[in-house]
């Protein structure tokens, strides 16, 4: 009897180390990564570009140079970088073109001994800085370069193709840019949109584009920029995409529709937010 408990109490405890045996190969993969510096810099990164996309260049500037001391701090070198180049885009709004190729610089040496997978977007940088010079036929090499590089991705190549379509009306068919433009609103439509600032570019350009055409396509598409815009609670281009309303009206000769946009466009600027 003694004998049999005991052979009980061993098989019992050869189970429990069985079952604690199996129940620790179980356990999900341990996550040792801590991600507190990433998230701030993120977050303030976000912030930036927000700025930015309201055309508040130098607010945009401070945090993105805040994100970059967080990117930095946790040796994350394509957030920094990656920062780095979207202040060069802003200091050549500003025409402050040797801060914007002292960062360029930055970040080419960054790509040449510790390469982070920014060599497009420092291209892209490269273009809009020569376009800037007036150098358009190099910015639009760096563009072709883009469009080949992104072939396979519809997204990022369409937006390339509309970059130089404004540098240079005649580097892209009219045709092509209505078609991408149809393309990228599928696209935002159906959710699989990856970047809507590239939306956001095409819609105003190819708005811009149809009211200097005087085309009757204008209204409806800047209606549909101005609903965009309202979404992502950008007043400076609502109030932009009004004035092209108001300027397109006046060219069909309908004063009243444009006085009243002009009218909408005003009350935007002037509008105080406490």
């Amino acid at each position: 009897m003694i004998n049999s408990i005991k052979s009980l109490i061993f098989l019992g405890s050869l189970i429990s180390v069985v079952l604690g045996l199996t129940s620790c190969s179980s356990v999900d993969k341990q996550q040792y990564e801590v991600t507190t510096l990433q998230s701030v810099g993120n977050a303030l990164l976000t912030l930036a570009d927000d700025k930015r996309q309201l055309g508040q260049y130098k607010e945009a500037l401070v945090y993105y140079q805040e994100s970059e001391k967080y990117a930095l701090k946790r040796n994350d070198k394509y957030g920094f970088g990656l920062s780095q180049l979207k202040r060069a885009a802003v200091y050549l709004k500003l025409n402050e073109v040797e801060k914007a190729k002292e960062l360029m610089d930055a970040v080419a040496q960054i790509e040449q001994f510790e390469p982070v997978g920014l060599k497009n977007s420092l291209l892209y940088v490269k273009a809009q800085y020569q376009q800037y010079l007036g150098n358009t036929d190099i910015a639009l090499e760096h563009l072709s370069t883009l469009q080949k590089a992104f072939k396979n991705e519809p997204e990022k190549r369409i937006f390339y193709q509309f970059v130089s379509w404004v540098y240079d009306n005649s580097s892209v068919p009219v045709t092509t840019i209505a078609t991408g433009y149809n393309v990228l609103a599928e696209l935002k439509s159906e959710g699989r949109l990856y970047n809507i600032e590239i939306f956001s570019y095409a819609v105003f350009q190819y708005g811009k584009y149809l009211t200097a055409q005087n085309n009757e396509l204008a209204e409806p598409i800047l209606i549909d920029a101005i609903a965009h815009f309202s979404m992502l609670e950008q007043s400076n281009k609502i109030a932009d995409c009004y004035l092209l309303l108001s300027d397109f009206f006046a060219q069909q000769n309908q004063p009243e529709k444009s006085q009243y946009y002009q009218q909408q466009a005003k009350r935007i600027t002037e509008l105080k937010v406490i």
